[in-house]
């Protein structure tokens, strides 16, 4: 066996080592200002909707009657009726058909009576069908709502769900509400750094708090002795937004 002499092993052992990367100076820590901002705007709606169902119901009877299917499609027969009285009284308001859309029809069971101890129906309890057919409104004319109002009661909906006031371009408002943060951070940090004697300088991060947010609002309605006096005010929807900005500050004072 060859023995290596002892230099040679340990400039061997030096070569396979890994090389030790030498730390890079860590940065000095720089100055910096953060500053959060929050900016609400407000605008008045200019577009509603309104959502009305109609309904029909069977009459009472057992969950094992034959007849309950002919009376299913009867109630179905008299709510097609309403609908389609109810979209032509929508047209004389003078909205364009496409602003109207009718709901699929779905089927809701409900049981009349009350169930035995036991938990199970008993021969008293009867159930009923109810056959329903939603109606969604899009109102691009909002003089045009207490007009549409009077159409729905006209034709006996079953269920108004109210109104919803909204804008139509919403990124605009959104985008505004955003700009006027920036520049409420903007104007809160300079006020501190002129404040403390420097002044701002590059950007190092921006963060929103919370992204412009819109909430369509319902209609506050005031009536007054009769319908036809009464007034529909959608006030304003508020868009809020919120933002965090940091800034580097400069090294010497001012």
């Amino acid at each position: 066996m060859r023995v290596l002499p002892l230099a040679l092993v340990a400039a061997l052992g030096l070569s396979t080592a890994p090389l030790a990367l030498a730390a890079p100076d860590k940065e000095p820590d720089r100055a910096h200002l953060e500053v959060q901002a929050h900016a609400s705007v407000d605008v008045t709606p200019d577009r509603a909707t309104l959502t009305a169902t109609l309904w029909e119901k069977t009459p009472p009877r057992t969950a094992d009657d034959n007849e309950q299917g002919d009376a299913l499609q009867q109630a179905r027969q008299r709510l097609e009726q309403r609908t389609s009285q109810l979209l032509k009284s929508l047209d004389q308001t003078g909205l364009k058909r496409d602003r109207l859309q009718a709901g699929s029809v779905s089927v809701q069971t409900e049981w009349l009576g009350k169930r035995s101890s036991s938990g199970e129906d008993n021969d008293e309890r009867r159930m009923r069908l109810s056959v329903e057919r939603p109606i969604t409104i899009d109102v691009q004319d909002l003089s045009r709502i207490p007009g549409i109002v009077d159409a729905l009661f006209a034709a006996h909906v079953d269920r108004l769900d109210g109104i919803r006031y909204d804008v139509a371009d919403r990124n605009s408002v959104e985008d505004r509400a955003l700009q006027q943060a920036l520049e409420r951070a903007h104007e809160k940090a300079q006020l501190m750094a002129k404040t403390l004697g420097t002044h701002t300088g590059r950007v190092l991060s921006i963060q929103e708090t919370n992204s412009p947010m819109f909430k369509p609002m319902m209609a506050r309605v005031a009536a007054e002795s009769d319908s036809s006096n009464a007034s529909y005010n959608p006030g304003t929807i508020s868009v809020d937004a919120g933002v965090i900005v940091d800034w580097a500050l400069a090294n010497n004072p001012r």
